[in-house]
């Protein structure tokens, strides 16, 4: 929820406040260590790397370079032979199968590409 609150913040042109920075700064404390890869019991980890992802790229920077390679390597090494990512370890993802964590695993891959107009700046 802190890479969502940063991008909330963010696209409401709170950039680069202390509050944000704030936050940037417990992201680099807690980087992405592996697939499925949480700080607290209840994390979701494509919605983690989504909203993670945007916030890498909102901060820009340090923060992009320490954020988003790990977030990359974590996601790349769950991603299966035939593209897919599977559902999250533990979770009750499973039911919506692979569309919904492949989707959020490409869309937490994509800003380096500045697709999503919301997220141009």
């Amino acid at each position: 929820m802190v890479g969502a609150g940063i991008v909330a913040l963010s696209l409401g042109g709170e950039h680069r406040t202390p509050m944000v920075l704030a936050a940037g700064d417990w992201l680099l404390a807690h980087p992405y260590r592996g697939f499925g890869d949480g700080v607290g019991r209840d994390d979701r980890f494509y919605y983690s790397t989504y909203y993670c992802s945007q916030a890498a790229v909102q901060l820009g920077g340090r923060y992009w370079e320490k954020i988003f390679p790990p977030l990359v390597d974590a996601l790349l090494s769950a991603q299966s032979p035939g593209g897919a990512w599977p559902a999250e370890p533990n979770r009750g993802d499973y039911i919506y199968g692979n569309r919904y964590t492949t989707a959020l695993a490409v869309l937490s891959l994509t800003p380096p590409y500045q697709m999503l107009p919301v997220y141009q700046r």
